[in-house]
């Protein structure tokens, strides 16, 4: 089980299975070289995988985190982090859709909902365009 404290209340949930995990994970894969590293892109990102945000009193584990290098330079050796990132995408399996959002002052917006094979462009991502059906493929 996992466990997240929103709003001061334990929710517990079952940890993902396996689908849920490759998404994600291909997706890191898929934004990790031109917005992580720069290749073949712009580079400036610091990208993670379920890492933990202690956001005043709410412990939250988003599918994956974005920070654009210029707010956070370095992730230094720590167990989670309390900087808003710049970027956040969850991953619902197995309804294979994946939603992102956008910090926005100290709110979340959400950029777009795609699903299924769609082949979106997301912000601030937009120079890549995702085939989402990469992300479901070891599912069969």
């Amino acid at each position: 089980m996992a466990a997240e404290i929103m709003n001061g209340t334990l929710r517990l949930s079952p940890r993902p299975a396996s689908p849920h995990a490759v998404a994600a994970s291909v997706l890191g894969e898929e934004l990790g070289p031109p917005f992580k590293r720069g290749r073949g892109g712009l580079g400036g990102w610091i990208i993670l995988d379920e890492f933990e945000l202690h956001l005043a009193e709410k412990f939250l584990v988003p599918d994956l985190s974005g920070w654009r290098r210029m707010r956070m330079a370095k992730t230094g050796d720590v167990s989670y982090f309390d900087l808003l990132p710049d970027w956040v995408c969850e991953v619902a399996s197995p309804s294979r859709t994946l939603e992102a959002y956008r910090l926005q002052g100290s709110q979340w917006l959400l950029l777009a909902t795609h699903k299924d094979s769609e082949r979106p462009r997301i912000e601030p991502f937009e120079a890549l365009e995702l085939d989402l059906a990469l992300l479901w493929e070891d599912k069969r």
